[in-house]
């Protein structure tokens, strides 16, 4: 006996974690920008779209910088800007865009007569004649017989010209200035059609300039970039977060800011983005030079090289009788008189052999002088001495307890934590530095890299942050182990002696591909007489030609009890056999015959004589097409007109086909409906037996294609006003005799006998009479054992009733029959 095979059910997550969800590769997203548009999870599950174009087309070409058309024909090169405005460069009087050619340039027209050439408003040269107005104060040539005089140009008789204004020699002539009314052009002349019209004046308010909306500029915001003069002239660049992390916002680096140290001023962003001040110096000046060693003036003029102490006081050293600032000859110490005579020579303020007056405690010639170690009775200063001026004084012991050390509360140190910046000792000498934010973007807070995290994954553990701020955890494997080796793919087993290569499915059920490589492993469940070694099976193909596979015998005396055989078949059809050696089926038992998931192919009782097969092969795989819920097992229907049938709905049906059928292979009929419902009764070809149980199993009609059969369910058709054909209708309370006739009424279909508390070998006769006393059927046998069904083949009988008599031993029981 095989065990069942158990087979994955759950589906894998999608992008957002849930399994079977909608979410998966290559469907709609939102990646929350709106710059982006036809936004898709990608095949990392990461949401993102295609930048948005100057045309609102998303992924679309037109992309700043690429070519446009801004729709005038005076210029070309026309490209999209920064800000995705279309402009182009002033096309010249020589059809080259931003080209220097402009109205009023000079040019030289070709010809020889003329001078001072300018491009004209309409692109044409235009020069003074010297022929007709002659050189500069020189007389013209005159039309009409007059002489030109005087550099005006003569028409008629040596008459003056009439110029743009229609003023006869009036000096509006091509060429020369005048205003064409436009606040937007400068340079105004007068061309060659006497058109007034001036160059373009640019951004920078130069006519003909090249600083035009769009082009680059220079905002002067060194916190900028991609600088374009915009529609209205300004120049403006796009500014990036500032040190607070606000887009555009005004905390750049150069502008003040905080650093909370009330030893530093003029505190301002770093390029970095780091707020820092400048130490304030022993005078309260930010950057200045008054710090701890420069000089400066304690006031008295008994010390020199007077310096800043680290507490910022200002003091000297004492200058001895030398006049060397702390020089070693001091009053007390050795010195020479010169004179011969004298001897222990000492210093007294600044003459010879003077006794010393008395020291900083009073003490005449005491110890306590000027420059020897005191105790200034405070803990936070060493190398104590006697000042100058008889004060004991001593040197700041720093944070580090150096006395006179530069480790002081507001000076830099390394608190040793490498997620904090700018480290300052303390007021109490505590080395602490500004905590940077955390991975939440709280200043200081616990969301430190490698601490706790929640990745919002079922499927990982051990989430923690990562360097980068990224909250990661280790894929749950199969065996709920973070980090763990047993992954979907990955070796296991699924403890089935039938499959082999057990590997973890992607929902991390462990199973095997069976052995023989089938796709469809079906169940048999038989249950027993007490005869098990007359139980045997077979599964041939559709043909009934191949064995594909078989089972038993069983055991004897196990009556009741169920073994379950394990069948491996693909998709494909095939046909099963029960057999029985004892030619008396299986009584009181019977089997089923089920799919992968428990639904049910064939169910059958033990009422057969030798062999049960179905009349037509089964097919695998099922569908879940099958009778409605309240019809399936109904054994209690009457076999009446208004008995009907239904199959559960199919939306996209056009039909159904019920499967009527006797398993032990009396019966089997296929009807197409076109509605879900069946009456049997309206079958008058080939009806269905009465007070029998019958497989029925349905399919859908879709598309002009069937589905496969779904599920079998039971039901019986019963004689109206009788009982079902399989119950006990006669029972001896002397012998303890039972007997049953089925089916009955019969159809021509295999009549059984089942015969129950008789003694083996006990003579058993049957004689079928028809109303007239004729005997139309005889056999006699010996009974096999205590129960026993015997078969009788009566398909040759008319239609009518008879009489059935039964010879057991000495008894006699009599059974009417119903042959239709």
């Amino acid at each position: 006996m095989s065990p069942k095979l158990t087979y994955p059910q759950a589906l894998p997550p999608d992008c957002l974690g849930v399994p079977g969800g909608s979410a998966l590769p290559g469907t709609a997203c939102d990646d929350g920008l709106a710059t982006t548009g036809n936004d898709t999870w990608s095949a990392n599950c990461v949401c993102e779209g295609q930048l948005i174009d100057c045309l609102g087309v998303p992924g679309g070409a037109a992309l700043p910088g690429t070519a446009c058309d801004d729709g005038l024909a005076t210029t070309g090169n026309d490209v999209y800007g920064a800000n995705c405005v279309c402009a182009g460069q002033l096309i010249d009087c020589l059809g080259v865009p931003g080209g220097t050619a402009t109205i009023g340039s000079s040019c030289d027209d070709g010809n020889a007569n003329t001078g001072n050439d300018v491009y004209g408003a309409n692109a044409a040269l235009v020069a003074l004649w010297v022929t007709e107005f002659g050189p500069a104060g020189g007389g013209g040539r005159g039309h009409g017989g007059g002489g030109g005089g005087g550099g005006a140009r003569g028409r008629r008789g040596g008459g003056g010209g009439i110029d743009c204004l229609g003023v006869p020699g009036g000096t509006a002539t091509i060429g020369s200035a005048c205003d064409d009314g436009l606040a937007t052009t400068g340079n105004d002349v007068y061309g060659a059609n006497c058109v007034c019209a001036g160059q373009l004046i640019d951004c920078l308010g130069v006519p003909g300039g090249a600083a035009l909306p769009g082009t680059a500029c220079d905002d002067n915001n060194p916190n900028s970039t991609n600088d374009t003069y915009d529609a209205n002239c300004n120049c403006v660049g796009q500014l990036a977060n500032d040190c607070l992390g606000v887009p555009g916002g005004p905390a750049q680096p150069g502008t003040p800011c905080d650093d909370g140290l009330a030893t530093t001023g003029n505190d301002t962003w770093s390029a970095n983005c780091v707020c820092e001040g400048q130490l304030i110096d022993c005078l309260g000046v930010p950057g200045g030079t008054a710090h701890h060693r420069p000089a400066c003036d304690d006031g008295l003029a008994t010390t020199g090289n007077d310096v800043y102490g680290a507490n910022c006081v200002c003091a000297g050293q004492l200058i001895d009788c030398l006049g060397v600032p702390g020089g070693a000859a001091l009053p007390g110490t050795a010195c020479d008189d010169n004179n011969p005579n004298s001897s222990n020579d000492l210093r007294r303020e600044l003459q010879v052999r003077w006794h010393l007056a008395n020291d900083c405690l009073g003490v005449p010639g005491g110890p306590a002088q000027p420059g020897t170690p005191c105790d200034d009775g405070l803990a936070t200063t060493g190398n104590d001495t006697w000042s100058a001026n008889c004060v004991c004084a001593g040197l700041l012991i720093d944070c580090e307890g150096v006395a006179g050390g530069t480790d002081l509360p507001g000076t830099p140190c390394d608190d040793g934590n490498a997620g904090t910046a700018n480290d300052t000792w303390d007021a109490n000498c505590v080395c602490t530095g500004a905590a940077a934010d955390d991975c939440l973007g709280v200043p200081g807070g616990p969301a430190q890299p490698g601490t706790p995290c929640d990745d919002g994954l079922a499927t990982t553990g051990n989430d923690t942050w990562s360097a980068t701020c990224v909250c990661e955890g280790q894929l749950i494997d199969c065996l709920g182990v973070p980090g763990g080796t047993a992954l979907p793919g990955t070796a296991c087993n699924d403890g089935n002696g039938t499959t082999i290569n057990d590997v973890y499915g992607a929902n991390c059920v462990c199973a095997g591909t069976p052995i023989g490589n089938c796709t469809e492993l079906l169940t048999l469940d038989i249950t027993l007489d007490n005869f098990g070694s007359e139980t045997t099976w077979e599964v041939y193909d559709e043909t009934g030609t191949t064995l594909i596979d078989a089972g038993g015998p069983y055991a004897d005396g196990i009556g009741g009890t169920t073994v379950q055989e394990t069948i491996c078949l693909n998709q494909l059809c095939y046909r099963l056999v029960v057999n029985d050696d004892g030619n008396n089926g299986i009584s009181g038992g019977g089997y089923v015959l089920r799919d992968p998931l428990g639904r049910r192919i064939i169910d059958a009782d033990g009422q057969f004589s030798s062999t049960s097969s179905n009349i037509l092969p089964f097919c695998l795989p099922l569908s879940a097409n099958k009778l409605i819920n309240s019809q399936c097992d109904k054994t209690t229907l009457v076999y009446a007109y208004t008995t009907q049938i239904y199959a559960s709905n199919n939306p996209a049906a056009s039909g159904y086909q019920f499967w009527m059928a006797d398993p032990h292979g009396t019966y089997s009929r296929r009807v197409f409906k076109s509605t879900q419902n069946l009456q049997p009764t309206n079958l008058v070809n080939f009806p269905p037996p009465a007070d029998l149980d019958l497989n029925v199993r349905v399919r859908a009609l879709v598309n002009g294609v069937y589905t496969p059969f779904g599920p079998a369910c039971i039901i019986r058709l019963n004689t109206p006003g009788g009982g079902s054909g399989r119950s006990t209708i006669l029972f001896d309370e002397a012998s303890a005799i039972s007997l049953s006739l089925y089916p009955n009424p019969n159809r021509g279909e295999q009549l059984f006998l089942a015969l129950g508390g008789v003694q083996a070998d006990t003579k058993v006769e049957l004689d079928v009479m028809d109303l007239f006393g004729k005997r139309v059927f005889a056999d006699q046998f010996a009974a096999p054992s205590e129960e026993f069904t015997h078969s009788m083949d009566v398909n040759g009988l008319a239609s009518g009733v008879y009489l059935v008599n039964v010879h057991v031993g000495d008894r006699l029981y009599t059974q009417r029959l119903v042959k239709q």
